[in-house]
């Protein structure tokens, strides 16, 4: 290894420009890198889905009025910082709003249905997204890459959790309106929300199967 080349790398861990070599010495090339990616969006897309998704909270919390006018502040702030404790103050705020619109999970006294569930089954899927979402956009750049394989393994992850909520959601509204008696359906849809909930949980490698080492 030549001197000057010697004398660079050390000038780097301290942070220093690099000197040029002497006349008459050759240069090294400077090595390639090049990432093999699989299919990639753009980082800017990233960080702009917590604010696509920050209208539907709103709008499924029961969002009205000049309260809409917050929730735009909110889009844009968990664009511009995306941390959870941005995120959990409007989801805060968007608590109020569903507790102020009434009970969403209430029983139609004359059919016993519940015309809430869909629209409570749906913030509870929002509410994840998110979540899950502005977790992304926090280790996001701009300008940067981001694999599609990566963002499909963090909505494989969120699944295991949405199955057992959404189950609950579905739960709370048989009770309300009055199914919970009839048991063989409700363990049946018990062992459904385990299994898939499993299924889900559970690493896809645990179903590949593993080429076996050649025999001598």
């Amino acid at each position: 290894m030549r001197l000057w080349v010697l004398r660079n790398r050390l000038r780097a861990l301290f942070g220093l420009a690099p000197v040029p070599p002497r006349r008459g010495e050759p240069v090294p090339p400077v090595p390639r890198v090049e990432p093999s990616l699989g299919r990639t969006l753009p980082g800017a897309l990233v960080r702009l889905a917590p604010a696509a998704v920050v209208p539907a909270v709103a709008a499924l919390a029961g969002c009205r009025d000049g309260w809409w006018v917050l929730a735009g502040v909110a889009a844009v702030a968990v664009v511009g910082w995306p941390r959870q404790p941005v995120v959990m103050t409007y989801l805060a705020v968007a608590a109020l709003w569903l507790v102020g619109d009434g009970d969403a999970l209430l029983a139609d006294p004359t059919t016993g249905s519940v015309p809430g569930v869909a629209r409570v089954a749906g913030l509870v899927l929002a509410v994840h997204v998110l979540l899950v979402a502005t977790t992304l956009a926090a280790h996001v750049e701009w300008g940067s890459l981001v694999e599609v394989a990566v963002l499909v393994r963090a909505a494989r992850g969120a699944l295991a959790a949405q199955a057992v909520a959404q189950s609950a959601v579905l739960l709370v509204a048989w009770v309300r309106a009055g199914i919970v008696g009839r048991l063989d359906v409700l363990r049946g849809v018990a062992v459904l929300a385990v299994v898939a909930a499993a299924l889900v949980a559970v690493p896809r490698e645990w179903f590949e199967r593993r080429p076996r080492p050649p025999r001598d």
